[in-house]
């Protein structure tokens, strides 16, 4: 099977998913007759929508870092399941424009939170299945990755894992300023280049 297509095809759906965020930010209408104080005053419930942004966006990011590197990288074929797994993870992280649309609209409802954490969550378990069917496997080839860098990808899919996981259970207590917080630890060691290997020193740990 092809990897080329199957890379152009999940690009552009990561494209998709972050124009569609950006288009659920609605210009609020207040007719022609509307004054600046009506505009800042309806501008300033806006404050959430926007976390909900900005947030999806960095977590969508995250995903398609992980997701280049895992195809550009580890696997140099592709198989059938791979596809599956593929379009599973994709058919999951479509989804975000809906749940960051739940929080940005009703942050003070746990439900909201909930389903967001949730959906994070999934595709974060989603991605690792595809990780570990693609190392793993004896019909995929896998590239040069030195046992330092996957034990660092292992450890960045695990903080994933329990920072969404805690990012719920704050929803779920009603926390939600408490709840962004986790979610964003995750994005912190995902995007931000040498996060982890800052950390590795920090604590003087050994990811070796």
């Amino acid at each position: 099977m092809n990897k080329t297509r199957l890379e152009a095809f999940s690009d552009g759906v990561f494209a998709i998913i972050i124009t569609i965020l950006v288009l659920e930010i609605k210009v609020p209408e207040l007719g022609a007759m509307a004054t600046n104080e009506e505009l800042w005053y309806i501008l300033s419930d806006y404050g959430h929508i926007l976390i909900g942004y900005f947030l999806s966006v960095a977590v969508v990011a995250m995903f398609w870092l992980s997701h280049h590197f895992l195809f550009h990288v580890s696997a140099k074929n592709i198989d059938r399941w791979v596809v599956q797994i593929n379009t599973l993870f994709l058919a999951i992280l479509a989804l975000i424009p809906f749940s960051a649309g739940l929080i940005g609209t009703y942050p003070n409802l746990e439900v909201a939170g909930v389903i967001y954490g949730i959906n994070l969550l999934a595709a974060a378990l989603c991605n690792g299945l595809l990780f570990s069917y693609i190392q793993k496997s004896s019909t995929i080839e896998n590239g040069d990755v030195s046992s330092r860098v996957k034990k660092q990808g292992s450890i960045r899919r695990w903080i994933t894992y329990i920072g969404f996981g805690l990012g719920i259970i704050a929803s779920i207590q009603g926390m939600y300023y408490i709840s962004i917080v986790l979610y964003c630890i995750p994005i912190v060691f995902n995007n931000i280049p040498g996060a982890l290997d800052f950390t590795e020193e920090f604590l003087w740990l050994n990811f070796d």
